[in-house]
């Protein structure tokens, strides 16, 4: 997955863009009323337009070194290593490792080991296309060990970790002097992972390894990496748990919210300061003043699923929100993938759908908290 601007559009229904109409005669959906226990029905209320527009978080470029002999020792390792890898399923291509990175002082990269292929029932559902071309059928389960090599031929060879490759992504990797030191450390975007060398050992940069980011963006221009907090509204199960209707995926959503973490002189990182805030507030400017947006009588699944985050982004606790879900939204009774389906094509639904999901994203711990 390479990196990429990170625009901060409104909820993304994922499986919209895939098309298709729906075939067939339309069909009423069962709704069940909240009892008092659950809450009343909501009255209707208009939309509050406290949405802002997205920024746009700009792309950090990494600064380029040549190539050096560095590079030349890894790739030789890297080819060895090769050898040993997991036959890949017919028709699917196995990965090539991730790039080398060089420096002024060497050359940092990874040693790969594909495991073993699994199918990715994901993109079995999402994109048809991948039965015939099998380039996205299967994940490639590797291991990859960071290694650094000096210009002098010495290797520092870290401690392997898992992670998952699918035939169309593009490894995300870059280096940059976070700390000053004069050596750069090596970035591992795709899985949020930094790497520096400490007492001859190759860890985890330490003020990041608590921070799950998926990008490296600059949001202020001042030349230095920010951190793209990693996306962790993501409703994908819902597309496994209901698989296709009429041929194409139900209903998969997301919510973008593009936070960062800012890159701060001397390398640590803030997810409070003034920088952080403002992209925060213009995802989401205030508090929403209701989870649930009623349009004409029917429920806006977008602006639902945004008003959950943004209201976990302002402090509003985990309890609270799921309380404002269950008094102010009708919910459908039993099997809710056809009202996941009408949500997808419509938008705008007699119910709201996905609780289990909006539930699950109200638990969640906010990368950051606006104020």
């Amino acid at each position: 997955m390479a990196i990429r601007s990170l625009a901060l559009p409104a909820i993304v229904l994922v499986a919209a863009a895939c098309g298709g109409a729906r075939s067939g005669p339309s069909r009423e959906v069962d709704v069940v009323i909240p009892t008092a226990a659950s809450g009343a029905k909501s009255v209707e209320a208009k939309a509050v337009p406290e949405r802002g527009t997205p920024a746009v978080l700009p792309r950090w470029t990494a600064p380029t070194h040549p190539r050096n002999a560095a590079c030349d020792a890894l790739e030789a390792k890297q080819a060895a290593e090769a050898k040993k890898d997991a036959t890949p399923p017919l028709g699917t291509d196995p990965p090539s490792p991730p790039p080398c990175i060089p420096d002024s002082k060497g050359a940092w990269g990874f040693l790969q080991s594909v495991v073993d292929y699994s199918r990715n029932e994901l993109n079995v559902v999402m994109q048809p296309e991948c039965e015939e071309d099998h380039s996205c059928l299967y994940d490639a389960d590797i291991r990859l060990t960071p290694i650094r090599l000096s210009t002098t031929g010495k290797a520092i060879v870290g401690t392997p970790f898992s992670a998952s490759h699918t035939g169309s992504d593009e490894w995300d990797v870059a280096g940059y002097d976070f700390d000053g030191d004069g050596a750069d450390e090596l970035v591992f975007a795709v899985a949020g992972k930094i790497f520096t060398i400490a007492n001859g050992n190759i860890v985890p940069y330490a003020p990041a390894k608590d921070l799950a980011f998926g990008a490296l963006v600059d949001a202020d221009g001042d030349g230095r990496p920010d951190l793209g907090l990693l996306e962790q509204y993501n409703g994908s199960a819902s597309l496994l748990a209901c698989g296709k209707r009429a041929g194409n995926p139900v209903l998969g959503f997301d919510v973008e919210t593009a936070l960062v973490a800012h890159g701060l002189a001397g390398g640590a990182f803030s997810t409070t300061d003034a920088v952080a805030q403002r992209v925060g507030k213009e995802r989401c400017p205030k508090a929403p003043s209701r989870i649930a947006v009623l349009e004409d009588g029917s429920y806006d699944q977008e602006w639902l699923r945004e008003n959950v985050v943004c209201a976990r982004l302002w402090g509003m606790p985990a309890r609270a929100v799921i309380e404002a879900l269950d008094k102010q939204c009708t919910w459908p009774k039993g099997d809710e993938c056809d009202a996941l389906f009408d949500a997808r094509d419509l938008g705008l639904t007699p119910t709201c759908v996905g609780r289990d999901t909006l539930v699950a994203w109200a638990n969640l711990t906010p990368p950051l908290t606006l104020k």
